[in-house]
């Protein structure tokens, strides 16, 4: 029996994603997000269609063997910056695991020194949870370690080769939240030519929430690739901006047929209308109520939901 922590990743893209009709469907890139995409259901028990547009990580934590000599016990309580980095540079999957959890709990600086010497290891996945870490290390945003941060997510977007560790970079400035990485997130959606990379770079646009990432947003709603529509419209309803209400209610008119993207849709649409008023607000409720007759329920109750936020309580 394998004792080690279970770590999937880089994305957890939503369920149907298989079933989109784009140009790497049938590439090994494809293959390998599909067996992750799969081992993540069997291994957290996940039966839910919802949309998952961020990259994560899921640990499972086992039962393990006192007489396993593992680097790290089960459950520590007291283990120091020289036991995780050990750990880290054993090549030991579990303990290498295991510490990265146990990075979360230190402070901004040790935390950054570990993440380190993980993005050494030439396991990927090892490397990608360490590189989404950097976005979400505890510090002040005018902190070194922020700007450390910051600096070394973009130098991994840009540069590393393994997309799995771009795309998780991507992610890492949408966690950040530092809108100084928008220009490198835009130019890394148009130039890189992995869509994974694309994907994960218009989700952080809409995590930034930064009104300059619309051009782009937009223009990725053309894109022949549903996931990319996907993560476009739902970073625009992230941004809530009224400026692309016009853009969002004509593609509610030609329901896409992809069942996340129009989920999304609804969703965008309730948000945005939050700060409407007069007969645009009108126009947008009409829209949802048509979403909300969509066959498929993951639909219908993202309309319903957002109906029932803009007040509408007679839609039953």
């Amino acid at each position: 029996m394998n004792h080690e922590y279970a770590w999937i990743g880089i994305i957890s893209f939503p369920l149907t994603f298989v079933k989109s009709n784009h140009c790497h469907q049938k590439s090994a890139s494809f293959d390998r997000f599909r067996r992750s995409h799969h081992t993540f259901r069997l291994l957290s028990g996940c039966s839910s269609d919802k949309p998952r547009s961020r990259i994560s990580s899921v640990v499972i934590m086992p039962t393990l063997n006192e007489s396993q000599g593992n680097l790290i016990p089960d459950h520590p309580t007291d283990v120091d910056f020289q036991q995780c980095a050990n750990a880290l540079r054993s090549g030991k999957k579990g303990d290498m695991q295991r510490a990265l959890v146990l990075v979360r709990n230190m402070n901004a600086s040790d935390s950054i020194a570990l993440l380190e010497i993980a993005l050494e290891s030439g396991n990927e996945f090892i490397r990608a949870t360490a590189t989404v870490m950097l976005g979400q290390v505890p510090c002040d945003s005018l902190s070194k370690e922020h700007q450390t941060c910051l600096n070394r997510l973009i130098t991994l977007v840009q540069n590393d080769s393994d997309y799995g560790v771009r795309s998780a970079a991507a992610a890492g400035l949408g966690y950040l939240g530092d809108t100084s990485a928008l220009e490198t997130l835009v130019r890394i959606y148009h130039e890189d030519v992995e869509w994974q990379v694309q994907f994960s770079a218009l989700v952080a646009l809409g995590d930034l929430r930064d009104s300059r990432a619309i051009p782009t947003l937009v223009s990725a709603l053309s894109s022949s690739n549903a996931i990319l529509v996907q993560g476009a419209v739902g970073a625009l309803g992230d941004i809530a901006d009224k400026s692309v209400l016009e853009t969002l209610l004509t593609m509610s008119e030609r329901i896409p047929e992809d069942v996340l993207t129009t989920q999304r849709l609804a969703v965008a649409l309730g948000a945005i209308s939050m700060e409407l008023e007069g007969e645009v607000r009108l126009r947008s409720i009409a829209a949802l109520k048509r979403l909300f007759q969509h066959p498929h329920q993951l639909v219908k109750e993202a309309a319903f939901e957002a109906l029932l936020s803009l007040g509408e309580m007679d839609i039953l």
